[in-house]
């Protein structure tokens, strides 16, 4: 079936089940019901009695005290014809048809705002996929354009690019963030004054030299717990 017939007869089906939940609002969630009588009414009297029983089903005689309470005539029964939403699945409907246009367009259901089965964390990893999905790729367009069009032969040789800094929109919560920076700066990737300056902090004297593993030495110093009087023993 093409994309677009799909689209079609989903959305058209999504709006007639949204005008059925309106009109179930308007009339007070009352269902429709059969008038059980013995006789014979003429048209007109008949949808006269009709429309009186219904002025009390839908409310309308509240602003006169009358709110819950349907006068019968005598010889006269009503019996609701119970409609439930539970019944006819009318949320796994309304869900379903929300994952179908999603999926014709290749987004994620979350991203049209459907998170029936997405939990904090969830969320957050998809938040973040989104960004990955949809803005990575023009980022790297403009960067690729940029160094192109603005950097010389001899810049681009000397090592020179352009790159966005996307940390503004990636951000993590600050738990995770200094985890990942202690990993960073215990594995000789980052010096301290670089981690603190992730976190909007200050450098520190000292922080300029990359520090690892679990004592924290100077990368330059590394193994000097072997040595002895200058030599390297087994």
């Amino acid at each position: 079936i093409p994309v677009r017939e799909s689209l079609r007869d989903t959305v058209s089906g999504a709006k007639k089940a949204q005008r059925l939940l309106n009109k179930l609002y308007s009339t007070g969630f009352t269902a429709k019901a059969v008038l059980n009588y013995t006789g014979d009414l003429s048209d007109e009297s008949e949808k006269k009695l009709l429309r009186h029983i219904e002025a009390y089903a839908k409310g309308e005689l509240t602003r006169e005290g009358i709110e819950n309470i349907i006068p019968i005539p005598i010889g006269m029964s009503l019996q609701p014809l119970n409609m439930k939403l539970t019944d006819s699945q009318y949320l796994e409907i309304k869900q379903y048809s929300a994952i179908q246009i999603a999926s014709a367009f290749g987004i994620k259901p979350t991203q049209i705002g459907d998170y029936s089965k997405a939990s904090y964390a969830s969320a957050e990893a998809q938040s973040n996929a989104f960004y990955v999905d949809t803005l990575l790729y023009i980022v790297k367009q403009y960067e690729e354009e940029i160094c192109y069009k603005m950097l010389t032969d001899e810049d681009r040789r000397s090592g020179q690019y352009v790159k966005f800094n996307i940390d503004v929109i990636m951000r993590a919560d600050f738990a995770s963030k200094v985890q990942a920076l202690s990993t960073a700066v215990n594995g000789f990737l980052m010096k301290p004054n670089e981690a603190r300056a992730k976190l909007d902090l200050g450098a520190v004297e000292g922080g300029d030299r990359l520090l690892g593993n679990g004592a924290s030495i100077p990368i330059e110093l590394t193994g000097s717990q072997y040595v002895e009087g200058g030599e390297n023993h087994a």
